[in-house]
């Protein structure tokens, strides 16, 4: 693969990051994580980036968004049918 290091997201690329979020979701008990637990398990990745990178799987369908949005909100992976 052809490496293009133009943002610095420490050495992660966004999809490589953003697929190991989605492992960390899945890998939960009962399937509900909440944003501060994701960004204990990913100290390198800002709170900011975090909230991008759960935006985007929300919006293509691989996580969902249980709450408001507020800090008591809790992210679940969503099974592909």
């Amino acid at each position: 693969g052809s490496d293009s290091n133009g943002k610095n997201g420490n050495g992660f690329s966004a999809t490589l990051r953003q697929s190991a979020i989605l492992d960390k979701v899945r890998s939960i008990g009962n399937g509900q994580i909440q944003l501060k637990d994701i960004l204990a398990a990913f100290p390198e990745v800002s709170e900011r980036t975090m909230r991008y990178d759960l935006q985007k799987l929300c919006s293509q369908g691989l996580l969902e968004r249980i709450g408001n949005g507020g800090p008591a909100s809790f992210y679940a992976a969503r099974n592909r049918a």
